[in-house]
């Protein structure tokens, strides 16, 4: 097993201890980064943030990754316009929002790929998220006031008819 040899069982093993953080894996080549990444991630049984050093770097380990555990998940960096005023790409947010409900709703070990860049985006504080869910359910009855209120205290404005975003 690959855990075995000599120098992963010993990153393993100050990686338990929590002997020193982060523990550096240096000389792996870029085609192994995400088998050894999967390797660490099944041993370990805890949530484990890989950080890149670029969107491109973070999107290739994470398509090697998925092969080796597909259960892997990937924190976009949040898009901000060059110019002020300008909002962030509404599904690179979505999707940003996704994982971090995912993050709260399901218990036990994560393993996200991410840039360090992304770290630094704002985000909900933890259990602002989950509060804020607004659920329809087709043929479900529910008052108008009530969805009203809760998708105002979301941030939507009523409007008369939507045609772009």
């Amino acid at each position: 097993m690959v855990e075995a040899t000599t120098p992963i069982a010993q990153k393993l093993r100050e990686i338990e201890r929590g002997q020193r953080r982060p523990v550096p894996f240096s000389h792996v080549i870029e085609s192994a980064q995400g088998f050894l990444v999967a390797v660490l991630a099944r041993k370990l049984d805890k949530t484990i943030w890989v950080l890149c050093p670029s969107v491109r770097s973070q999107e290739s380990l994470y398509e090697s990754l998925l092969n080796w555990h597909p259960n892997a998940q990937f924190l976009p960096e949040a898009e901000f316009g060059a110019v002020e005023n300008i909002l962030p790409d509404p599904e690179i947010a979505a999707e940003r929002l996704a994982l971090l409900i995912s993050l709260e709703r399901e218990r036990g070990p994560h393993l996200i790929v991410t840039t360090c860049a992304s770290l630094e985006n704002p985000a909900p504080k933890r259990g602002t998220l989950q509060s804020a869910v607004v659920q329809l359910r087709r043929g479900a009855e529910q008052k108008i006031e009530s969805l009203l209120e809760k998708l105002s205290f979301a941030g939507y404005e009523r409007a008369t008819q939507i045609t772009t975003r």
